[in-house]
């Protein structure tokens, strides 16, 4: 898939080489000793992670990221039994964490590595005309996300809240098929702690409104967060882009209005509304489907709009009124499902 870590290759053994350039390393900083690796994937053992003891090792390897340090002390043992759990947990749209290291003054995550970066970084690329990100496989990432969220809340035993879903911790493989990374691991850190945050559970611009209430995360509010999500994929903006400055309240009214007002094109991100390729004439500006041939597919504009329409649904003020995780995968997709009707009502009432 690609070498996540060519350049410390020289220092480890061919096997080695093999297993982590599929994985990427987040590290934790906390001060707390501990030797010794939990390893959760069958072709690792404690020989093959010894390079890890050296501090250059750290200079030399690029990393997923890094958590700030955090005061105060927490309980190693509650924190292996979580970790544990975490690495045995195995789903198509879930990163794999391959390994949990405890070092003196750091907690290291070996992850299945992903050759397309994060969400966060396509999008990227995908604003400086780096690179194209059709409707099709943004709908993808966004059922993929869906799906794994869903096992999370509905197939673990016991269920496990993700608290940190942003674009930054959707991984994506050579085909830009959607990977959690770093669910539960608020839980299982001290102090919220997860790829760029501590103290707080959560990032802004994608955190549930009555956590600042609550201070507690519940199913509802990682749906708030799939919502934003969901609001990015569709217009190409993050909540904390500058745009939305001249909007009061950010991304969520936004959209919100645009839905209401039938006003949806406004709201895609005008790269998935360039004109055809194999002929038709030019995309005119009005927000009716008739009127707009010079459009890719018309098809897929309308999916658009039914996407920001669930988003609007996911980020509503209210917890209780919010669709869980198997209501959005229906609605996402209704032609592959049955019994979609319930789910039209909603949409319709929404």
């Amino acid at each position: 898939i690609g070498a996540a870590l060519g350049v410390i290759a020289g220092s480890v053994s061919g096997v080695l080489v093999g297993i982590i350039a599929r994985a990427g390393i987040i590290v934790y900083k906390r001060a707390r000793a501990k030797n010794g690796p939990i390893i959760f994937f069958h072709k690792l053992t404690p020989k093959m992670l010894a390079f890890l003891d050296s501090p250059e090792s750290f200079q030399q390897m690029p990393l997923l990221g890094a958590g700030g340090a955090g005061k105060g002390s927490f309980g190693k043992r509650h924190t292996v039994a979580e970790m544990e759990t975490l690495g045995k947990i195995r789903h198509v749209n879930l990163a794999w964490l391959y390994a949990y290291i405890l070092k003196p003054d750091a907690h290291l995550l070996l992850y299945q590595y992903m050759p397309r970066g994060s969400l966060q970084d396509v999008l990227a690329r995908v604003r400086d005309g780096a690179m194209e990100l059709e409707w099709s496989a943004r709908q993808r990432i966004a059922t993929g996300m869906v799906r794994g969220l869903k096992y999370l809340h509905y197939d673990c035993s016991p269920k496990i809240l993700h608290r940190d879903l942003k674009t930054s911790n959707i991984l994506l493989d050579e085909e830009l098929e959607a990977h959690l990374g770093d669910f539960g691991l608020a839980k299982a850190l001290p102090d919220g702690m997860t790829h760029v945050t501590t103290q707080v559970a959560g990032t802004i611009g994608y955190i549930a409104p009555e956590y600042h209430q609550t201070c507690k995360f519940t199913v509802s509010s990682d749906v708030y967060s799939m919502g934003i999500v969901l609001g990015v994929l569709i217009s190409g903006r993050e909540p904390t882009d500058e745009f939305f400055k001249d909007f009061p309240g950010g991304i969520v009214p936004w959209m919100c209005y645009l839905v209401q007002s039938g006003q949806e094109l406004r709201g895609i991100d005008p790269t998935l509304l360039k004109p055809a390729a194999r002929g038709g004439g030019e995309g005119g500006g009005d927000d009716t489907l008739g009127q707009t041939p010079g459009f890719a597919n018309l098809d897929e504009i309308t999916e658009m709009k039914r996407a920001m329409r669930i988003a609007c649904l996911c980020t509503k003020l209210n917890p209780q009124d919010r669709p869980s995780t198997k209501d959005v995968l229906v609605m996402l997709n209704p032609g592959k499902l049955e019994n979609v009707r319930p789910m039209e009502e909603l949409l319709r009432d929404g």
